[in-house]
């Protein structure tokens, strides 16, 4: 079968969030979406190229959903990109960095819940 954007969420969440609406123009741009309910507040965006394999996982709240999502898909992470520090943002961190070693951590350098790296270095990024 084709992408299921965003089919970790009941219909009624994935429709309110815009599911529908940004199907179209992320298939187009060659991406697919999985967006991973974790905790009981908090969701987990995954974006996969489909060209390249790049997998960004956007925020980790907790890691079980979001390995699931990953096997299930057949996806392998290739960053991990954390909005802010806070443990419902971070706490999954530690365990997808042990199942997946070379996923890259991209997060703000100044945190006060710790999380691995690598970070980025400061300045312009090559």
């Amino acid at each position: 079968g084709g992408p299921r954007p965003m089919s970790m969420l009941a219909p009624p969440a994935a429709e309110g969030m815009g599911a529908a609406a940004a199907a179209g123009p992320l298939r187009r741009a060659g991406l697919e979406v999985e967006l991973v309910r974790c905790l009981e507040d908090n969701y987990c965006p995954i974006f996969h190229h489909e060209v390249s394999g790049a997998t960004l996982v956007t925020d980790t709240p907790d890691a079980t959903p979001i390995l699931a999502a990953l096997l299930a898909r057949g996806w392998t992470p290739t960053h991990i990109l954390n909005t802010h520090h806070h443990a419902d943002h971070v706490g999954g961190n530690m365990e997808l960095k042990a199942a997946y070693p070379e996923v890259r951590i991209v997060g703000p350098r100044d945190r006060v819940y710790d999380y691995p790296g690598p970070y980025p270095a400061a300045g312009p990024q090559k």
